[in-house]
């Protein structure tokens, strides 16, 4: 159970009404304290821009699946037309599934709980929060969660008690504890192709021997290959091209299954669709072509098989829910909904795994596009082969969990490109967080002044496209607009979470569009931070000119080569004793980001104008030194000409990261480290 602090509630609020009376009851509370309320209906916009938005829409009983989506996207755009962001709570009703004592599910609520997880990596600054609720919550406890700690992103209440999810990760067992029943016929939905196919496949190696595999196009070339195979090995394999996300489809198909192969006894639901893209531009059209196979097929199998004695109800869905992957709000709904559906079945003591599968190299839904798999793995998930889950699929289903992540993951690196586990009590076991606060970027700029701003942010915006892009940033013009670059909207999205985290700023996407090249942003950004060609106390950076003192040039180009070996050593990685002087940068694995970084590290060592051209022009260690020792006029008595400028930015290395928190409820991840240990120690 979470332990609640008292924190400062916001100032005003605006609250999106439900239809049982809650808004009114928040209203008179909040008033009563001297907050200023205004409500809403979902299709209103507020007066003015709150403080807070606390949105209570998805709380009525017979919401529309998608209503308090659409209304948070709404009013997302709102804020970014006006330029000012509210913190975002969303309040829904019996969306989780906490306890034994939770029988019901609310589909509309659990949608939203996808929506707002991608939420907190999409719009970092609107630092979204939900919080589930039952009959028995009242408006003074949703006040009191209003002032929590930031850290608390998801709260369920139930009662007086507060529940928090976590992720924690486990250790597989040693020994088989459970024996997969091969029993009856397993009915595979998504089971032509792709993970569902595999997964087949797998099963006949453990013993299964009547399989039913269904999907809505049924036979494919990939599909007629393992059936081929199968049937050699004695399976008795049927494909059945059917819908099952429509109600009367499932019933005849169990009959037609049920007659020409055996009884149905374990259920597998594979099936899955993406349709990837920036949530503020997802449309109606999108969320049902992704989730309606997801729900209505899952909820139908539930409905269907729930009187009936199964060994097995597996659930397939995606670690990109549990992440909150951006871009993914439609997908990561739908797979919320099977999470919570099979915490559901467990809550009536009816079989349920939810697996919640990471990167699938080859046969996952990432391995259709290639830039998806590279994107996720720049971020820290990488993929996991084939081969590999031949291995975990026995240790998931030994461990006997209703929930788990499997999935090969560098969290201290998704967290440097997906701002919403920062800070977040949901990943605590999982990330070592400093608690130390980050340093203000007024304490320390690279910067003196306007002009020295303007170069450095225009150098750290093409540093930041360009790893968005993959384009070099010396390729990169500066009056470009950002769609000629190839800027989508997900990029955009990156690129705004990357910009506000170096600059400080509370950022807009509407902002990429609105200055829409890289001189216009820069300009933008600089204004915003109120940046004076006279140097303030806030900027104030002592000027610094080193004192060397060496005998002759020669002692002079020894002393440099040495220093730009260490400044590549920290870039590449590449320890400096192995760095060659007559290598060139190129060899070394330098690329046009890296150039950026070192010019800046040589351009704040030296203290003098260096162009990022240089590099290429003198494309080694020797040639560098020479060329540091003649631009700081060394001469052989050992006299130093070095010009201190103090429009120079000043220790400016790009380094631009990505975007694209009584008991705690606990989903468990299966660590790929732990269940290989595991086997080897076997």
């Amino acid at each position: 159970m979470a332990e609640l602090s008292e924190n400062t509630l916001p100032k005003s609020i605006v609250i999106v009404k439900d239809n049982h009376g809650l808004a009114e009851r928040l209203e008179e509370k909040l008033r009563e304290k001297g907050i200023g309320v205004e409500i809403i209906s979902t299709t209103e916009m507020p007066t003015s821009i709150p403080d807070t938005v606390v949105h209570l829409a998805s709380t009525n009983e017979r919401a529309s699946l998608y209503d308090a989506v659409f209304s948070i996207q709404d009013l997302i755009k709102t804020f970014q037309e006006r330029g000012k962001s509210s913190r975002l709570f969303a309040v829904t009703k019996n969306a989780q599934i906490v306890h034994q004592n939770d029988q019901e599910n609310h589909i509309p609520g659990a949608v939203l709980w996808g929506v707002m997880r991608t939420l907190q990596n999409e719009f970092p600054e609107l630092k979204p929060v939900t919080i589930d609720t039952d009959e028995n919550t009242n408006a003074d406890k949703i006040i009191q969660l209003l002032a929590q700690s930031d850290s608390y992103k998801e709260m369920a209440v139930r009662g007086e008690e507060v529940f928090v999810p976590v992720l924690k990760p486990i250790t597989a067992h040693n020994e088989e504890t459970h024996q997969l029943d091969t029993d009856g016929t397993y009915l595979i939905t998504g089971g032509t192709s792709g993970l569902g196919l595999y997964f087949a496949e797998w099963l006949t190696t453990q013993g299964v021997k009547s399989l039913a595999l269904v999907s809505r196009s049924g036979m494919k070339a990939e599909t007629q290959a393992v059936v081929d195979r199968l049937k050699v090995n004695e399976v008795n394999i049927e494909v059945y091209a059917v819908d099952i996300s429509n109600a009367n489809a499932l019933n005849t198909l169990v009959q037609d299954i049920e007659s020409k192969q055996s009884e149905i006894k374990s259920v597998v639901h594979a099936a899955g669709v993406l349709d990837d893209g920036a949530f503020l531009n997802l449309t109606t059209e999108q969320f049902g072509k992704v989730l309606t196979p997801k729900i209505n097929g899952a909820w139908n199998l539930h409905t269907y098989f729930k009187d009936r004695n199964l060994s097995n109800f597996i659930l397939f869905s995606s670690a990109a829910t549990v992440l909150g992957s951006a871009a993914q709000a439609n997908y990561n709904a739908g797979n919320m909904v099977l999470d919570q559906l099979a915490q559901l079945r467990n809550a009536q003591d009816l079989p349920a795994l939810s697996i919640n599968f990471g990167n699938i190299g080859e046969i996952g839904l990432a391995a259709a596009d290639i830039k998806r798999g590279e994107r996720l793995k720049e971020q820290g998930m990488n993929t996991m082969s084939p081969d590999e889950l031949s291995i975990y699929f026995k240790q998931v289903l030994d461990l006997q969990l209703t929930q788990c992540v499997l999935l090969d993951i560098d969290f201290k690196t998704w967290s440097e490109s997906n701002e919403g586990i920062k800070d977040n009590h949901f990943y605590q076991y999982v990330l070592q967080v400093s608690e130390e606060k980050l340093e203000s970027k007024t304490d320390n700029l690279p910067y003196t002044n306007k002009a020295g701003a303007v170069r450095y942010y225009k150098n750290a915006i093409k540093g930041m496209i360009s790893k968005i892009t993959k384009i070099p940033s010396s390729k990169i013009k500066g009056d470009a607009t950002f769609k000629s670059i190839g800027i989508d909207s997900l990029m955009a999205v990156q690129l705004k979470n990357a910009l506000q985290k170096e600059s400080g700023l509370d950022l807009m996407v509407a902002s990429i569009w609105t200055y829409p090249t890289v001189d216009k942003y820069t300009d933008f950004i600089v204004q915003e931070l109120k940046i004076e060609d006279k140097t303030s106390s806030a900027v104030r950076i002592e000027d610094e000119v080193r004192n060397w003192t060496y005998t002759n040039k020669n002692a002079a180009v020894k002393d440099f080569k040495n220093i730009l070996k260490e400044h590549i050593s920290a870039i590449t990685k590449i320890p400096s004793f192995k760095i060659k002087e007559d290598a060139t940068f190129k060899s070394m694995g330098i690329d046009s980001l890296m150039a950026v970084q070192l010019k800046n590290k040589f351009q704040s060592e030296f203290g003098i104008n260096i162009a990022v051209s240089s590099i290429w022009t003198y494309s080694t260690v020797e040639k560098y030194a020479q060329f540091i020792a003649d631009e700081l006029k060394i001469n052989d008595l050992g006299n130093i000409h070095a010009e201190s400028n103090s429009t120079q930015p000043a220790n400016t290395a790009i380094q631009p990261e990505l975007p694209f928190d009584t008991i705690e409820k606990q989903v468990d991840e299966l660590s790929l480290d732990d269940l290989l240990d595991a086997l080897d120690e076997d």
